[in-house]
């Protein structure tokens, strides 16, 4: 399974960054709850094995035009860092779960 998800993360990797590419540029209109949403975004990237880079620097771009360059920044930051966090978490409460 998870060698046929790496082949396939592999294979599709154009796709992949071409859907995250759109999902940042849709997040910008979002507004308060973009950060939210980007760090879920992180969450579920993270599990899937699939590069959470192209989200990591859409967060650079989009929050500090959001909420100005400092500000912006921290809000990214901290997004990125809550989701990279709690997939980690999750990832490990799944394979507590399922471990032979």
């Amino acid at each position: 399974v998870v060698l046929s998800m790496v082949v396939l993360g592999m294979a599709c990797h154009d796709e992949v960054t071409h859907f995250l590419r759109a999902f940042v540029d849709w997040c910008s209109g979002l507004g308060d709850a973009a950060p939210v949403l980007l760090g879920l975004a992180v969450v579920a990237v993270q599990l899937l094995m699939l590069p959470t880079f192209p989200l990591m620097v859409g967060a650079g771009i989009i929050f500090p035009r959001m909420f100005g360059h400092v500000a912006g920044q921290v809000v990214g930051v901290s997004c990125v860092f809550a989701g990279v966090w709690l997939g980690s978490m999750v990832s490990f409460g799944i394979g507590r779960v399922f471990r032979g």
